[in-house]
C-alpha cells in the first residue's frame, strides 16, 4: 500500500540569505529551514554576485551591507530579475536609502523570527494571490 506519492511534491523555495553576522545568519538560516525553505547563506557581496551569476533564488533576505561592501548592486539585480526580497537592516528607513533597496520589503533589525518569515512570505506572494 502506498501512503503518499512523492511525485506531486514541490521543491522547497530557495532563499538567498545575505548576512555578515555569523550568529544572526545561523539563527535566520535555522528558522528558514524549520519553515520549509532551502537556504543559501552567504557573507560577502562577491560571493553573492558569483552565486547569482549562475543561480536564481525564489526570494532573498539581504542586509544593506556585507563585510566587503554595499548590497545596493545585489538589490538592483534582484529587482531587475523580479526576485522578491526582504531588506533586514538596522539602518533607519527614513534616512537616505538607495533606490534599489526600496523594491524590497523593509524589516528593521533585529526582527523576531516569526516576523522575518512572515515578511519573506509576504514578499513571495504575488499581488493577486497565492504564495510562490
Amino acid at each position: 500500500m502506498i501512503l503518499h506519492d512523492d511525485t506531486d511534491r514541490v521543491a522547497p523555495a530557495t532563499i538567498l540569505l545575505l548576512e555578515d553576522e555569523p550568529l544572526i545568519a545561523m539563527d535566520i538560516e535555522s528558522t528558514l529551514i524549520d519553515a520549509g525553505f532551502t537556504v543559501i547563506a552567504l557573507r560577502t557581496v562577491s560571493a553573492a554576485q558569483l552565486w547569482l551569476a549562475g543561480n536564481r533564488p525564489d526570494s532573498a533576505i539581504i542586509g544593506m551591507a556585507l563585510i566587503d561592501g554595499s548590497c545596493q548592486g545585489i538589490a538592483a539585480d534582484l529587482a531587475a530579475r523580479a526576485i522578491p526580497f526582504v531588506v533586514h537592516s538596522g539602518k533607519d528607513m527614513s534616512s537616505d536609502i538607495p533606490a534599489a533597496f526600496t523594491y524590497g520589503i523593509w524589516l528593521d533589525k533585529p526582527a523576531d523570527m516569526v516576523g522575518l518569515v512572515d515578511a519573506l512570505r509576504q514578499a513571495m506572494t504575488p499581488r493577486g494571490g497565492e504564495t510562490a
